[in-house]
């Protein structure tokens, strides 16, 4: 596997491994191309000090891509000082949300005020499957949720059984 396909893979678990529901909740409900990319980039950029962070792998990888506006942009976080993500625990462990939401933020906000990085975000997304992947993660979490709201459920009817046959 390439250094390239290995980011790319990287960034569409970063996406599935996402927190969506708490991300939403915080995003108002509503996924964004700042929160998408912000997931993908996450996984790339755990555990990088700031020096790293401007000129490392990732900003290689997005520049080997074309996407000089987007490597940028990262490099301009850096220097402002945003730190990476700090590196889980587990490597399937999901992205910090709240570092994902604050980058998702800034990505929103400088994607609609320039188009050539509003475009090679669009790329990027397009690149690691960043939609089908959060769909799929949003799915999967939802149907954990169904399940256990349907075993609350039925707990509280046995519950309502039980305390009908002691009446």
């Amino acid at each position: 596997m390439t250094p390239a396909d290995l980011n790319a893979s990287t960034a569409r678990a970063g996406v599935r491994r996402a927190r969506w529901p708490a991300l939403l909740a915080g995003a108002g409900g509503a996924v964004s191309v700042g929160l998408l990319g912000a997931a993908g980039l996450a996984p790339l950029l755990a555990g990088l000090g700031v020096g790293t962070l401007a000129a490392g792998p990732t900003v290689a990888w997005l520049t080997s891509m074309g996407m000089n506006a987007l490597a940028g942009w990262l490099g301009n976080l850096a220097a402002e000082g945003l730190r990476a993500p700090r590196t889980p625990a587990a490597p399937d462990a999901p992205p910090d949300p709240a570092w994902v939401a604050d980058v998702g933020q800034r990505l929103d906000t400088a994607a609609a005020n320039d188009v050539a990085l509003a475009a090679e975000l669009a790329r990027l997304l397009v690149a690691i499957d960043a939609v089908p992947g959060a769909l799929e993660s949003i799915a999967e979490e939802l149907g954990a949720q169904r399940a256990v709201i349907l075993a609350q459920y039925d707990f509280l009817r046995q519950l309502q059984a039980e305390a009908a046959v002691e009446a």
